[in-house]
């Protein structure tokens, strides 16, 4: 028995040594993704070179671009990416014919090249061939195309460099898709591009040309740009949205457009959000996942291709740290790094190796936290006895909240979940032959052991 234990370990070890662990992902009709290491992953639609490997072949698996180590952010735009380093630089790669790279040319690029010599870049948004960004003084950037004013710098040509809109320091979120928006540091929501459905949330549905405020609210917290919608947050924590609603994509119980902010439903517990074509994804404050409007490839997750036209909850059980909406596809991340996407796969956006459409969340890529943060108390935390006969104690001696306590098979099943919220003494969980893992998360952080079970 214990050299099947130890064959078994050996496995456990080299399935988990590689382990997706994600921070963050953008998601287009092609993927560009970071790991927690810092490294820079891409997969799915590449004919302009936007996967970054050198090549216009389609991956449909996730594959590492470079050996870099330093990359924070990244930006999944209309057959092309950009992203971000650590040390402020900004890179690019991909389809080119409208200047949306940033490099002064209308060359595809089909690796990462780095754009101007600027190291003050911290936050990049990626759409119809265009990009906004901002630098760490708070200024604002556009280029690439300006279909309709989406640059915002009061005209409709194209830009193949970056340009500053405007002389305001104080910008602090972006979005882009088609149209563009943008929050400040005190609060306040603007937007400006194409308006045909009252996307902008103006009141109106002429086109604008430069940054323009809507409302006079100070609470806006978070913003997510459809093609031909927009979402919003509060915060208190209520949800909003405007423009076109024909397939229910504002979540507010009907398929009426809008072009003002109107709140879609009572909940006050909303903490993220992201659109795409016409349907929406949310993650409440408790991590659950919700989803509406358009469904015709799936990608609401709820089994089915009907449209939605309020917020459903899906996948429950389950807890999310950061939802994306692709082109007709959905992802999501568990805070322990573990992918999910759903929807539409015609070019490999999930990464899971095949083109196969899925209706509800399918797991990717496995991860157990095994390169996060552990606990500081993490000594406070004891499994026992291990190795054991089949019933296995969980006690912690130091008071851990909203935190969750997972059970995972050798094959990076999840067998086994259990709030946490105050202390636990001899929790008792019963399990067949076999190596396990227990991870215990919160806030991001894992407490990870193995346990045997003889």
């Amino acid at each position: 028995m214990k050299k099947i234990i130890l064959i078994a370990a050996l496995l456990f070890i080299g399935l988990f040594a590689n382990a997706q662990c994600w921070s963050k992902i953008s998601v287009n009709t092609h993927t560009v993704a970071l790991k927690e290491d810092g490294t820079l992953w891409t997969w799915g639609h590449n004919s302009h070179g936007q996967i970054g490997d050198g090549t216009t072949t389609n991956r449909l698996i996730p594959t590492q671009i470079g050996t870099s180590t330093d990359w924070k952010e990244v930006a999944a735009g209309d057959e092309f990416s950009m992203a971000i380093k650590t040390d402020g630089t900004l890179w690019g790669w991909g389809w080119n014919i409208y200047g949306a790279l940033g490099d002064g040319t209308n060359v595809d690029k089909t690796t990462p090249i780095q754009i101007g010599t600027e190291t003050n870049w911290d936050t990049i948004s990626a759409g119809a061939w265009y990009c906004v960004a901002l630098k760490n003084n708070g200024t604002l950037w556009s280029w690439g195309l300006n279909q309709n004013g989406s640059l915002g710098d009061g005209t409709t040509n194209n830009r193949n460099i970056p340009a500053q809109v405007g002389t305001d320091t104080n910008w602090a979120k972006i979005t882009v898709r088609v149209h563009s928006l943008a929050l400040k540091t005190d609060g306040t929501l603007w937007s400006w591009g194409p308006n045909m459905f009252g996307q902008l949330g103006d009141g109106t549905t002429s086109d604008k040309l430069i940054p323009t405020q809507i409302g006079s609210a100070t609470n806006w917290l978070e913003i997510a740009g459809g093609n031909e919608n927009t979402i919003a947050l509060k915060t208190d924590g209520t949800l909003w949205s405007c423009g076109n609603n024909v397939f229910g994509g504002l979540g507010n119980g009907t398929n009426t457009n809008s072009s003002t902010f109107t709140q879609a439903g009572v909940a006050t517990n909303w903490a993220h959000i992201s659109t795409r074509a016409q349907h929406s994804l949310a993650l409440k404050t408790d991590g659950t996942l919700w989803t509406w409007g358009y469904n015709a490839f799936g990608m609401l997750g709820d089994g089915t291709t009907i449209d939605k036209n309020t917020p459903a909850q899906i996948n429950i059980g389950n807890t999310y740290k950061q939802v994306i909406a692709g082109l007709f596809s959905s992802s999501a991340i568990k805070p322990n790094g573990t992918l999910m996407s759903w929807g539409w796969n015609t070019h490999g956006e999930y990464g899971d190796g095949t083109t196969t459409d899925k209706l509800i969340p399918t797991q990717i890529t496995t991860c157990i936290g095994l390169s996060t943060t552990e606990y500081s108390n993490q000594e406070n935390v004891q499994l026992y006895p291990n190795p054991n006969n089949g019933n296995f104690k969980i006690e912690i001696t130091g008071k851990i909240e909203n935190a969750q306590v997972n059970v995972y098979s050798i094959l990076g099943q999840l067998i086994y979940n259990q709030k946490i919220n105050a202390e636990f003494t001899n929790l008792t969980i019963g399990l067949k032959q076999g190596l396990y893992v227990v991870s215990i998360e919160n806030n991001h952080q894992t407490s990870v052991q193995k346990i045997i079970v003889e």
